[in-house]
């Protein structure tokens, strides 16, 4: 399972941290476009959270550069990769 994290509103950061806490499940934060102050805080929101993280690039749907997908991975999964 995964769940798909498109904006930086705190009360969805708050919900996917519990949902990955609670079910294991990757987390998935897609950044298209103008990146921003308030996703470093995502990012360090699931950190401070416990969780792992990869930053990869992927495909934008509004122009040529490349889209940003971080996947956050809980530790006390049994699911978090290296």
């Amino acid at each position: 399972m995964e769940v798909i994290l498109k904006d930086t509103f705190k009360s969805n950061v708050e919900n996917a941290i519990r949902i990955g806490k609670e079910t294991g499940c990757i987390i998935t934060f897609i950044r298209d476009g103008e990146h921003g102050t308030a996703d470093l805080s995502t990012v360090l929101a699931f950190q401070e959270a416990g969780f792992d993280y990869h930053i990869k690039k992927c495909d934008s749907r509004h122009d040529d550069e490349d889209a940003l997908k971080v996947e956050f991975y809980y530790k006390g999964s049994s699911q978090t990769q290296k």
